[in-house]
């Protein structure tokens, strides 16, 4: 049987909040009231939300664009800027999940551009 993340971490956070207890000596309630529940279900919902965009295509969208025609510095740029955009609106974890395929299937793009200016060069 695989040993899934979400097993782990829930061991491991019952874990901490047992430690926790004894350390600081108070009761378990008190522990869960001082937690920021808002957070944690903030950032649940938005990697529900973001899980469900990458299970339904969402990157699918990126293989419609030529992105052989442009030039790799004005990806990169354009990645620069669109990362950094999305970023400053939600949280930069949810941002990583999202690029890192995109990024990932650019990867070869770029390199294989970048071969073919430098064969072209010689």
């Amino acid at each position: 049987m695989p040993l899934y993340t979400y097993i782990v971490s829930l061991i491991s956070a019952t874990i901490l909040v047992l430690v926790n207890q004894k350390y600081t000596q108070k009761k378990m309630g008190d522990i869960l009231n001082n937690i920021d529940w808002e957070i944690i279900f903030y950032f649940i919902s938005l990697f529900i939300i973001i899980g469900c965009l990458l299970k339904e295509g969402f990157l699918e969208f990126f293989n419609y664009i030529p992105f052989e025609d442009f030039d790799p510095f004005v990806i990169d740029l354009l990645l620069l800027l669109i990362i950094s955009f999305f970023s400053g609106l939600i949280a930069n974890t949810p941002i990583t999940i999202i690029f890192l395929p995109i990024i990932s299937s650019l990867k070869l793009i770029i390199l294989v551009l970048v071969k073919s200016i430098y064969c072209l060069r010689l």
